[in-house]
């Protein structure tokens, strides 16, 4: 697995310039949730696309690339990574879901190499519920939030509501975030020097490192118009990331029409299907 930076940049400096930085990590789960509430961060911070990972184990995919005003040229890719140096936050877009099968492949031969390779100072885990399968004890609850160093999180982190419950039994995780989880905590066997696999890009290699600091946030959402509960969820993490809210959140085009708030155009020319 390689990591590709854009522009043909030395993929060691960028990779020198994540470090320390805060990742985002958004699970593909109901609503995309998570998903959408990096499309948020990505254009409100904002962040800068500068490096894509190798999507092999995701189901193909490719899209124009999104904006805000003007039109950009180039393609979208299944996992790309964002970078804003104003708030140190990386953001790693995953647009496609993971192939039956090869979740483990996926985590321990791409994620787990890039995330200890960046050597990230946190790791935020996001993900969305299925509300309608809330258990009693989470009723009260729109967001759960577990992390490794708990106390630490909560010493900074005032819960001031009963919207967020946390989890302090890594077993009470579930999903896709919990196996993320699990794949970071896994002891990693000592491996060879690193190497260029093609010219512009970096091979990506587990290499032992001090642990992770990682958090898990996810939100409880029904399929539909997620459109505001993205918002929740980034509103959340800003939080969490100690990062100022912002006075408005800026959508990218994609999002127009997506939930019928856009006006359907009438006409023999500009009819339903325009």
């Amino acid at each position: 697995m390689s990591f590709h930076p854009i522009h043909g940049q030395d993929p060691l400096k960028v990779l020198k310039q994540l470090e320390g930085s805060q990742l985002i990590l958004p699970v593909v789960s109901i609503g995309n949730t998570p998903q959408l509430a990096s499309d948020l961060l990505i254009h409100t911070l904002p962040a800068k696309l500068v490096a894509r990972l190798d999507d092999i184990y995701l189901y193909p995919f490719a899209s124009p690339v999104d904006y805000v005003s003007e039109p950009k040229q180039g393609i979208t890719s299944g996992l790309e990574i964002y970078y804003s140096e104003q708030h140190q936050v990386t953001i790693l877009q995953q647009r496609s879901p993971i192939l039956p099968g090869l979740t483990t492949k996926f985590l321990k031969e791409l994620i787990v190499p890039f995330v200890r390779m960046a050597q990230f100072g946190k790791v935020v885990v996001l993900q969305s519920n299925d509300a309608g399968l809330r258990e009693d004890k989470n009723v009260d609850h729109v967001f759960l939030l577990w992390a490794n160093d708990i106390a630490k999180t909560l010493e900074t982190f005032k819960i001031s509501d009963n919207s967020i419950g946390v989890i302090s039994d890594k077993s009470e995780l579930d999903g896709m975030g919990k196996l993320i989880i699990d794949a970071f905590e896994d002891q990693i066997e000592e491996t060879s020097s690193l190497g260029p696999e093609v010219k512009g890009s970096l091979k990506l290699a587990s290499t032992p490192s001090a642990s992770i600091d990682a958090i898990f946030l996810s939100i409880f959402v029904y399929e539909g118009d997620n459109s505001n509960d993205s918002k929740q969820l980034a509103s959340q993490l800003l939080r969490v990331l100690h990062i100022h809210q912002p006075a408005e959140w800026t959508t990218p085009v994609s999002w127009r029409g997506v939930y019928g708030n856009k006006q359907i155009p009438v006409g023999m020319e500009y009819g339903v299907y325009t």
